[in-house]
């Protein structure tokens, strides 16, 4: 079982190159709640799940919610 941040409005999941992945299979493994959460929270994004993923199973359940920073806008 892998612990992933998943991005609320496109369903993609945060890697290890600090990148969005479509593939759970290529996201990177938080392995506790708690520090998915805490990444979640500081990332450019509206909503964040964190989610428990099998991958024998391509089976993944959501386990938390929560928001992160923001959508980043440039000033005017």
């Amino acid at each position: 079982m892998k612990v992933l941040i998943q991005n609320a409005e496109d369903q993609k999941y945060l890697n290890g190159q600090n990148e969005w992945t479509a593939a759970a299979t290529e996201a990177r493994d938080f392995r506790m709640t708690s520090s998915a959460y805490r990444v979640a929270q500081a990332k450019p994004i509206q909503g964040f799940h964190v989610v428990f993923y099998f991958a024998d199973l391509n089976y993944s359940i959501n386990v938390m919610e929560g928001k992160g920073a923001g959508v980043l806008t440039a000033p005017m």
